[in-house]
């Protein structure tokens, strides 16, 4: 019969250490003095890729939050990404479809949490437009949002534009981190509650 300290004795802890996993051994009279930090999964339809891995370009992971005008968040918001590729095209010439070829549509989980992987997009040949995200957000009982995301650095975003914004949008002027050659940054919908008209 095995007893209580020999059972003690026999404990391997795992722990998630600082943007790793380390291992933490538990032996003799060791003890565990904080639990450890259990993070759930993300929900399986909050995370998506909007384009083949075979698609030219930098890759961009757009990492968001959906929440109400306090700050709360909203879970099972459906946002779609989409943007152009590298060369600043949303589709080949003569496509049959205006579609969007690099778009991703994924449901804001519990925490009101979403990530898309995509690529930098270029932007529109012969235009001043600076490139951009089209981001546009809906949930139930809220108002839809469509809003722009923006790149710090980019010659094409002149000051009048940053004074402006976007008219019909709301537009985020984002700044890219790098880690191991994917960018990314990331974006808060912001939404308002729905009017019965």
């Amino acid at each position: 019969m095995r007893t209580r300290s020999s059972v003690r004795r026999g404990i391997v802890t795992w722990m998630g250490i600082a943007g790793g996993i380390g291992v933490v051994v538990a032996l003799g009279a060791a003890r565990l003095t904080e639990p450890p930090i259990r993070v759930p999964p993300p929900d399986f339809d909050s995370t998506a890729i909007a384009c083949n891995a075979s698609e030219a370009g930098e890759r961009l992971l757009v990492s968001g939050r959906v929440a109400d005008l306090s700050g709360n968040p909203i879970a099972r918001a459906t946002v779609t990404l989409y943007n152009t590729d590298a060369t600043g095209h949303y589709n080949p010439a003569n496509s049959p479809t205006r579609v969007p070829r690099i778009q991703a549509t994924v449901r804001s989980d519990r925490d009101g949490r979403f990530q898309i992987l995509t690529v930098m997009p270029g932007a529109y040949p012969n235009s001043d437009d600076p490139r951009h995200i089209h981001v546009t957000t809906t949930a139930e009982g809220y108002e839809l949002t469509w809003s722009t995301i923006w790149f710090e650095g980019d010659p094409r975003l002149t000051a009048k534009l940053r004074a402006e914004g976007s008219k019909d949008h709301i537009t985020q002027i984002a700044t890219p981190t790098r880690d191991k050659g994917v960018a990314m940054i990331e974006h808060e919908v912001r939404m308002k509650i729905g009017t019965d008209d």
